[in-house]
């Protein structure tokens, strides 16, 4: 193969080319020296980059951080100088919020404020102007300036072009520092700051983020958004810090008490519990909640183990643990003494200073006044008392002794309540006690009132002492304290005013003074008329006072005071207080019925038996009603007795006799009418009383009235001519009055009825046979003296009169 040889000139275009080369790379060595930029450029290359990426949302922390170094604390070229303030404050801006370590971030924010504020004097360009604004206002929120200063900044710069999440979530927090705070902006901020948050942010950041969720947690929570509530909250996840975890486990635990969920409670505290590195504090706090949770879940075992558990420890929350157990055995009817005895170890216990915030001390006095409550409603004095006792060791002002004044004073009344209803013999015993009850509780509410601070403060104990002294029968000590009242609490109500003079005027009555008794009702009639309206004080002052005057010798005072009540009576607004308007009708009949006025007592007693047919004074009325029956129809057999004498006068005028003989029918007709009128409410009272009677439940003063009824039945039957029904009831009443003198009574008026109104001797003489049987075993007892039918001899002379006509 032939070979060509190559041309000497093809390859000489290299050598230009290479020499070209050599001289550029020599060029640019010897002129490097003229291409370095100064420090001026260099400053100003960074700063321009820093503005750069401070305009990029979202800003690079690190890139800011680094070119931040290069340029802060520089002094700036002169053509530079007014530019750089914003700048360099912004970046500082960025990097304090970013800033993990607060002592660090708090000089930043200073100086940032400074810069950004000189900024403003050299003056911000337009288009930087709102950014400016907005980061300056971020360091006022920093740095202390005014909240609502900083609030109205910052709401009108978050359309500046930077990240709002930040400003958002510092605007909440400015929300909730106001005087109030305004929680439902701080809520919507919030709102705002989660749903806009950028991705990548620091751990310092995150952690924001997180208790951004737990404040607006507790916003829903307080604005009762518990749905809302629990959404934020369950996005806490368990990589947050410990502490934060724990409070929004709690938190959500409570919102789901709130809807009775108890399962996700316990979910939720059992996540707290098992938090690591949760304190022992903390563990109480979660375990005293999660206790609560499985009580209410009817978990009972599982939350009296947990509480058990916290009791064993020391310090407030085994102190609270104790007491929550105190209250749900309180709470069990069948535990409720050992709930107690929990109680007073409890409060025995309690250190001084003590108000843990798991059962703070509020809720203990609550717990004790409850506790005295439920044991005094349910008749358990003697348990109401040993908490009022245990009470004193946290009790304020004196509540621990109100306490027990108040269960003495019900337990000495439901004494002397139950005491007409046992047997004759255990009576004096419950008076007994009773009284010293009412006594005791006297004394308590007088030693309360030694303990309030100022003087109106002392009157209502010293009042309550004195009624209960009086009801005690220890009218001394009543009126003792009642001048203390009127001496020491000169600021007393004036509206109570009627009230202290009426109970001071039923003190000087009980102790027999009728005329300091009338001064003091007249006073109290005084005070109350000072009042625009009638009062119940009032109308009670009034029916005392016409009751002093009932027994005197002023008859024109009396019917004044009679009138005014009949006055009262009118008004139909009076009768809306129907314990007190029932009273007045009571005592307007009684006063007509003791001044003998039986025709107006009559109508007052029908209006009170209409209007209260149950009331315990109805017997009563019943029997006074059938006595004003009885007592006109003896006004009309006195009638009849006058025209009879008329009649039966021969030297009468015959037109005289004549009038007389049509007024003794006229007489004698109205008085069978009034007679057969009294038989009603004379059985009706035998049967009311006779209802209950298995005798010893009945009073003293109602089986007296039980004896005068049915002996009243009885004789208007005799007096109406219904013999057969008048031995009847006689023979009755011998039977139920058998070893007494009333039985005497009774058989002697069933021998009349057989003697001389049934013609049938045989019975007559069986009655009379019966009556010595019966007056020769009756015990000396029966003839007390008291009035004629109890004495011996005036039985023995009735026999001796009677003894011609046996044969």
């Amino acid at each position: 193969m032939a070979m060509d040889t190559a041309s000497p000139s093809r390859n000489l275009w290299q050598i230009p080319t290479f020499i070209v080369g050599i001289l550029a790379l020599v060029a640019v060595w010897h002129g490097r020296s003229y291409w370095q930029p100064s420090p001026a450029q260099r400053y100003e290359r960074d700063l321009q980059a820093l503005r750069q990426l401070l305009e990029k949302v979202p800003t690079d922390v690190a890139q800011v951080q680094n070119l931040l170094r290069k340029v802060h604390g520089m002094q700036p070229p002169p053509q530079l100088e007014r530019q750089s303030p914003y700048i360099i404050g912004s970046a500082l801006v960025v990097v304090a919020e970013a800033n993990g370590v607060p002592e660090e971030a708090a000089e930043q924010w200073k100086a940032a404020r400074k810069l950004l504020e000189t900024a403003e004097e050299y003056g911000v360009d337009a288009g930087d102007k709102l950014r400016h604004r907005h980061r300056l206002a971020k360091t006022w929120a920093r740095t202390g300036e005014s909240t609502g200063k900083v609030i109205d900044a910052l709401a009108a710069t978050l359309a500046c072009g930077d990240d709002p999440s930040e400003a958002n979530r510092l605007l909440a927090e400015l929300h909730l520092k106001l005087d109030p705070p305004d929680i439902r902006m701080a809520r919507d901020y919030l709102k705002d700051y989660l749903a806009h948050v950028l991705p990548g942010r620091s751990e310092s950041q995150y952690r924001q983020l997180n208790f951004a969720r737990l404040q607006l947690g507790e916003i829903h929570t307080q604005l009762a958004e518990p749905e809302e509530a629990r959404k934020v909250l369950e996005r806490i996840g368990p990589d947050s810090p410990s502490e934060l975890l724990i409070s929004a486990r709690m938190l959500l635990a409570k919102n789901y008490l709130a809807e009775e969920d108890y399962s996700q409670a316990i979910r939720c505290l059992e996540q707290a519990r098992d938090v690591r590195g949760i304190t022992a504090a903390q563990r109480a706090n979660v375990q005293y909640l999660l206790a609560d949770s499985y009580h209410k879940a009817n978990r009972r075992t599982e939350a009296q183990a947990v509480l058990e558990v916290i009791r064993k420890g020391s310090g407030p929350e085994a102190q609270a643990a104790s007491f929550r157990i105190a209250e749900w055995q309180l709470n069990d009817p069948a535990k409720s003494e050992v709930g107690l005895k929990t109680l007073e170890t409890s409060l025995n216990s309690i250190a001084d200073g003590y108000d843990s915030p798991l059962y703070p001390l509020a809720d203990v006095r609550s717990l004790c006044e409850d506790a005295a409550v439920k044991f005094r409603t349910a008749h358990a004095f003697d348990l109401s008392l040993r908490v009022s006792k245990a009470y004193a060791r946290v009790a304020l002002d004196g509540r621990d002794r109100e306490l027990a004044a108040e269960a003495l004073q019900a337990w000495g009344q439901a004494l002397l309540d139950r005491a007409p209803m046992v047997d004759t013999e255990d009576r004096p015993r419950f008076v007994d006690d009773g009284t010293k009850r009412l006594r005791e509780s006297a004394k308590q509410w007088h030693a309360v009132a030694g303990l309030k601070k100022t003087s109106i403060e002392k009157g209502e104990p010293l009042y309550k002492a004195a009624d209960l002294y009086l009801k005690a029968g220890d009218q001394e000590d009543a009126l003792k304290v009642l001048d203390e009242l009127g001496l020491k609490v000169p600021d007393f109500p004036q509206a109570r005013m009627a009230e202290y003079w009426l109970k001071k005027g039923e003190v000087y009555l009980a102790l027999g003074n009728r005329d300091q008794a009338r001064i003091c009702f007249q006073n109290g009639v005084q005070a109350a008329e000072q009042n625009p309206s009638p009062s119940p004080t009032l109308i009670r002052n009034r029916i005392r006072l016409a009751e002093v005057l009932l027994k005197s010798s002023d008859p024109k005072t009396l019917a004044k005071a009679v009138a005014d009540l009949e006055k009262v009576l009118s008004d139909p607004e009076f009768s809306r207080d129907k314990d007190l308007h029932e009273s007045a009708l009571f005592f307007v009949a009684d006063a007509n019925y003791q001044q003998k006025e039986f025709l107006k007592a009559e109508v007052r007693f029908r209006s009170l038996l209409d209007t209260y047919p149950e009331s315990t004074r109805a017997p009563l009325a019943r029997f006074q009603l059938g006595q004003c029956y009885w007592f006109i129809a003896g006004q009309e057999a006195d009638k009849c007795k006058t025209a009879k004498k008329i009649i039966e006068d021969a030297a009468a005028p015959e037109e005289r006799r004549r009038e007389a003989e049509i007024q003794y029918e006229s007489s004698y007709k109205q008085y069978m009418e009034w007679l057969k009128k009294a038989i009603e409410p004379f059985r009706m009272v035998e049967t009311m009383l006779l209802r209950g009677m298995t005798n010893p439940k009945l009073s003293l003063a109602d089986a007296e009235l039980l004896r005068k009824a049915s002996l009243a039945a009885a004789d208007c039957s005799f007096f109406s001519g219904d013999y057969d029904d008048c031995v009847q009831r006689y023979d009755t009443l011998s039977q139920r009055y058998a070893g007494t003198v009333v039985q005497l009574e009774a058989l002697r008026s069933m021998w009349r009825c057989y003697q001389y109104y049934l013609q049938k001797p045989e019975k007559a003489l069986d009655s009379l046979t019966q009556m010595r049987t019966v007056f020769l075993q009756l015990p000396d007892t029966e003839f007390d003296g008291s009035s004629d039918v109890r004495k011996r001899e005036y039985w023995q002379k009735w026999f001796d009169q009677i003894a011609p006509m046996k044969k």
